[in-house]
């Protein structure tokens, strides 16, 4: 992939990432944290939706998966970029999934990616 696509993944990475209690959801503080996870989790959405049959950023779609638990809009948000990605790598998974690690599939798994697939 190209060092924007890259740079561009990085900085969605890190916002979905954004560290946020659950105590502090309700909170100021915490819906300002939500906000920049949502916009990690939605820019992530885009890099993964732009190549629909090729995994580039496998930890793109590791790090949607760990967001699938949040609350709405973020899990919402996320749980359907995962389900995506399911739906168009169905037919090549077999190939798909040597694109991640085994801890990264374990994570896919764990966010009820497919139990068929991971």
């Amino acid at each position: 992939s190209s060092p924007s696509f890259e740079t561009t993944k990085e900085r969605y990475l890190k916002l979905a990432r954004t560290k946020v209690a659950k105590s502090q959801y309700k909170t100021e503080e915490g819906k300002a944290k939500l906000k920049k996870r949502l916009t990690g989790v939605l820019g992530l959405t885009a890099l993964v939706h732009a190549f629909p049959y090729t995994v580039p950023f496998p930890d793109a779609v590791v790090a949607l998966a760990k967001r699938t638990s949040d609350p709405s809009p973020v899990g919402t948000s996320a749980k359907n970029a995962v389900q995506h990605f399911k739906h168009t790598h169905t037919d090549s998974w077999a190939e798909a999934r040597t694109h991640f690690t085994t801890e990264e599939l374990e994570d896919l798994q764990d966010s009820n990616y497919s139990g068929s697939h991971a």
